[in-house]
């Protein structure tokens, strides 16, 4: 019988296979990424898909201790994968609505993206990739994607240099890239 970090690891396997089959799923998966671009593609898999709602994740500690928060009784975690000396083991997360907040407690302060930012993100891409955004932000961010999906091979290779050097840990995310950069 599989253990429970084994079964999460299926989850997440079953989880990356078909996170594009429906172009809904993957919009949602996309916002859902956005408002936890700190943590890693796999965190982000594995938040969609256990709480896709989610909106704040943080460990017990950080809600106890630094946000005066206290999570509910009864309250189910979010399990992160996290791979140790060949080994999986899981690391757990709450979402905010998963707390209450205590006295003098505080809330997380949420990012969302307003149009009054549009200008400066534009120029900001513009400047820094080369990717023209006169003609708005979401065309910008289309070109932006399409120019970034042709890994040079020069890189590739190179993933694949450091893929073979002793504890890099490189090996297992080209597993987990399904071969992309092969």
């Amino acid at each position: 019988m599989p253990t429970k970090a084994e079964m999460y690891r299926q989850m997440a396997d079953h989880a990356t296979q078909n996170l594009t089959a429906q172009i809904k799923d993957w919009n949602r998966f996309l916002v859902l990424a956005g408002q936890f671009y700190k943590y890693r593609f796999m965190d982000q898999v594995m938040i969609y898909t256990q709480r896709p709602a989610a909106t704040a994740c943080a460990e017990f500690d950080l809600w106890n201790n630094r946000m005066g928060r206290r999570i509910r009784a009864g309250s189910k975690g979010i399990a992160l994968l996290r791979y140790r000396d060949g080994r999986i083991f899981l690391r757990y997360v709450f979402d905010v609505a998963d707390t209450e907040r205590r006295e003098n407690g505080r809330d997380p302060i949420l990012w969302q993206y307003q149009g009054a930012y549009e200008r400066a993100v534009t120029s900001w891409l513009e400047s820094s990739f080369g990717t023209p955004g006169s003609d708005g932000l979401a065309k910008q961010l289309i070109r932006f994607a399409a120019l970034s999906m042709y890994v040079p091979t020069s890189f590739s290779s190179t993933m694949m240099a450091v893929a073979r050097v002793r504890g890099s840990n490189m090996k297992s995310l080209l597993k987990l890239d399904n071969g992309m950069l092969a």
